[in-house]
């Protein structure tokens, strides 16, 4: 059996999802995307433009190999892994 190429770990805030990504990227040998990080969040803790988030979170979720960590909210990154239409 393959090892899995692209994992999602979603949960609630504060649940242990960045701590549990990191994990199975190192595993798995995988690239890793923390969407607080990368995705939703600017310097000091300013949102970043929900148009600017659908972006990033197309350009990592195309990518062939990825452990993508995301949070239930209205509009996550879940929706573009999931093919879903974004709120």
């Amino acid at each position: 059996m393959s090892s899995p190429q692209r994992v999602l770990v979603y949960g609630v805030t504060g649940s242990g999802k960045s701590t549990l990504a990191l994990q199975i990227a190192d595993v798995l040998g995988l690239p890793c995307h923390l969407a607080d990080e990368e995705i939703g969040w600017l310097p000091g803790w300013t949102e970043r433009p929900v148009p600017d988030q659908r972006g990033i979170a197309a350009r990592i979720c195309a990518e062939q190999q990825w452990v993508l960590d995301t949070a239930c909210s209205g509009c996550s990154t879940r929706h573009t892994v999931t093919g879903a239409t974004w709120c």
